[in-house]
């Protein structure tokens, strides 16, 4: 066998791994996970798993790259028609927070459990979907209801209210629902782009 049909069965067999991970986070949560779960899961012995991953808290950043690009990739097929407009940003938002209504225990695996990052470094699709969510603020700069050094500042305040208004519906500390909880984020928009034109 060649060096390349190795490495591209190793891939085959660490995708089947990711995937197997990525079912029992999407079915039972992440606290389901153990590496003999995953292992069983995917059709291969837990001692096997450990060729590919350095322990269970690898396996997991790995997932979690795997379903940062996995929610990118949808994002970027959903949103191709949006228009580039206010209503467009708001449609943005209201997609985004649709996938997590949809798969709430990937939003659980993101943000209320801990991963120790090999390195501390940020996934390359995380970087990439921060990119892509940062140019949907372009056509407001061009339209002057921003400046464009303050597109940083906007892009982290909505940030912070898209996942803040996520983290109280999946508390279960509120009775919010997509509905509600997209309108609120269309009210936060509606008051900062539409209070006034910035004056250049």
């Amino acid at each position: 066998m060649t060096k390349d049909k190795r490495q591209l069965k190793r891939d085959r067999i660490k995708e089947y791994f990711l995937n197997a991970a990525k079912e029992i986070i999407s079915e039972d949560g992440v606290q389901s996970i153990t590496v003999r779960s995953v292992a069983e899961r995917a059709g291969y012995s837990y001692a096997t798993l450990y060729n590919y991953f350095e322990d269970l808290n690898s396996l997991l950043w790995h997932t979690k790259l795997s379903l940062v690009n996995d929610v990118f990739s949808w994002m970027k097929e959903a949103v191709t028609d949006v228009p580039k407009d206010i209503a467009g940003l708001k449609k943005t938002y209201e997609i985004y927070m649709s996938y997590y209504f949809d798969h709430p225990n990937a939003f659980r695996f993101f943000y209320n459990h801990s991963i120790t990052a090999p390195g501390l470094q940020r996934s390359p699709y995380e970087v990439d979907f921060d990119k892509a969510m940062r140019d949907t603020f372009k056509f407001i700069v061009l339209s002057c209801k921003l400046r464009e050094e303050d597109v940083p500042l906007a892009y982290r305040l909505f940030v912070y209210v898209v996942h803040g208004l996520l983290m109280l519906h999946f508390s279960g500390n509120t009775d919010s629902n997509l509905e509600t909880a997209v309108g609120e984020m269309g009210m936060m928009i509606d008051f900062v782009f539409n209070r006034k034109v910035i004056e250049k």
